[in-house]
């Protein structure tokens, strides 16, 4: 079924998520390998580039599911995939931009979100099998069971990411009134992760609402916007990098050495680097 709202939106919303992953690989090139010397592929480089890959994957399938006369069944199946990559793209971020902050405010949480670490990729990718699933037993009856199944589950693993980054999140927000620099100045760097990190957090909130909108009332309108919201977040973690990368070099100009005071002990200044 032809609906020009919804292609419209991904259409245009998958051009901006191109142009952004041309930019990413433009800026690393063209930027970070002159002043890094070849530190192309870092973890956050990485889980950055597959993050917007996952979401230009994610809207070209549901452009397709709704242009094609007769689209495959599996190309729901796909999306989820992309879907469940771009949750782990997100939470892996989350997880390297603030796992130090976790293991300082709160010793015993690290070991337990380590666990569930070892265990995402198969909860995350149960969504696209139990959808692959349902597609093949499309037309048999049993296909509303696994419908049912593979949302809730999805919905489930929503929860779950929005969960842990707002662990990490707070984590932050506390270090962040407990770290001063010199002179009690607050280091611009935590700054930055802060306010960008607290814009992606509203971004998720926002596209888990919608997802569970469109799992109650099944528009696709409302899995559009889940969409949308999700292009929010990588545009917010591509800002944070650019920003915190500008703020290193200024830094490396300005004040090579300069120290910060993390609760009476020193550290170089940008104890969580992630750019």
């Amino acid at each position: 079924m032809l609906r020009p709202d919804i292609v419209i939106t991904c259409a245009t919303m998958g051009s901006a998520t191109l142009i952004q992953l041309v930019f990413l690989a433009g800026f690393v090139c063209c930027r970070e390998v002159p002043l890094k010397k070849g530190m192309i592929f870092t973890p956050f480089n990485a889980s950055l580039g597959a993050l917007l890959v996952s979401l230009l994957g994610m809207y070209i399938c549901e452009t397709l599911s709704f242009t094609l006369v007769d689209p495959s069944p599996f190309t729901f199946t796909v999306l989820m995939f992309f879907a469940a990559t771009y949750e782990y793209c997100y939470l892996f971020y989350c997880y390297a931009r603030g796992f130090a902050l976790v293991v300082e405010l709160h010793p015993k949480l690290p070991s337990i979100l380590s666990c569930i670490f070892n265990a995402l990729p198969v909860v995350l990718y149960i969504v696209p099998i139990l959808t692959g699933v349902q597609c093949y037993y499309t037309g048999t009856g049993m296909e509303g069971f696994y419908t049912t199944v593979a949302t809730a589950w999805s919905a489930g693993t929503g929860v779950l990411t929005l969960s842990i980054d707002v662990i990490i999140l707070t984590s932050f927000v506390r270090f962040l009134h407990k770290t001063t620099v010199e002179q009690d100045v607050v280091d611009k760097r935590f700054r930055i992760i802060s306010w960008y990190g607290i814009g992606c957090s509203a971004w998720a909130a926002m596209a888990l609402i919608f997802y569970i909108l469109f799992a109650i009332r099944g528009e696709h309108l409302f899995l559009v916007g889940t969409f949308i919201a999700f292009n929010g977040i990588g545009t917010g973690l591509l800002a944070m990098k650019i920003a915190l990368f500008y703020d290193e070099s200024k830094k490396s100009l300005t004040s090579p050495g300069k120290k910060t005071k993390v609760r009476g002990s020193t550290a170089v200044s940008g104890v969580s680097r992630t750019t």
